[in-house]
């Protein structure tokens, strides 16, 4: 597996910073992550795993999400007790965390953010607007219409670190 340096990056003292977590062992400190994923199946080597609570809880798949090459997870302080001899910063909601990592690494970046709202039409002028940026700019945007309290962070999450602008 790769690292993606083009992606989020911060050592874990800085994470439990920006998430208002705590607990995070000394020693794991300055351990780099390159990247955030929410699907034990699908981490990357150096990313952080955040266990999301939907039909099936997250935090059950944190050992394998260590297994297939992320360096720390989130945990939600009221769950119980995680596995042992991970780097684990325990926070109180899972998912307020991803959000709040998102709302940092787009103040970090000062891209141009441009929200699309209303009833119809959103994708397409979202497509369109891309497509016209991207001619002359380097532009992330929403995949499909994922704009929910997930996604949107998600979407954040996976702009590379020298976008422009922003399409949500």
């Amino acid at each position: 597996m790769e690292k993606d340096d083009d992606l989020i990056q911060m050592n874990l003292k800085k994470l439990e910073e920006v998430v208002d977590g705590e607990g995070l062992q000394e020693s794991f400190h300055y351990i780099e992550i390159h990247g955030v994923c929410i699907d034990s199946k699908s981490i990357k080597e150096g990313n952080v795993f955040v266990p999301i609570i939907r039909v099936k809880d997250g935090h059950d798949y944190v050992k394998e999400a260590m297994d297939n090459g992320a360096v720390a997870s989130l945990w939600k302080k009221s769950y119980g007790t995680p596995p042992k001899g991970m780097p684990i910063i325990f926070v109180d909601d899972t998912l307020f965390a991803l959000q709040q990592l998102a709302q940092f690494y787009r103040k970090e970046l000062n891209v141009k953010v441009i929200g699309i709202t209303g009833s119809n039409g959103k994708t397409t002028v979202k497509d369109i607007i891309s497509t016209i940026l991207s001619t002359t700019h380097r532009v992330h945007k929403t995949k499909g219409n994922f704009n929910s309290q997930i996604g949107l962070p998600l979407t954040i999450l996976e702009m590379k670190r020298d976008t422009e602008f922003l399409i949500l």
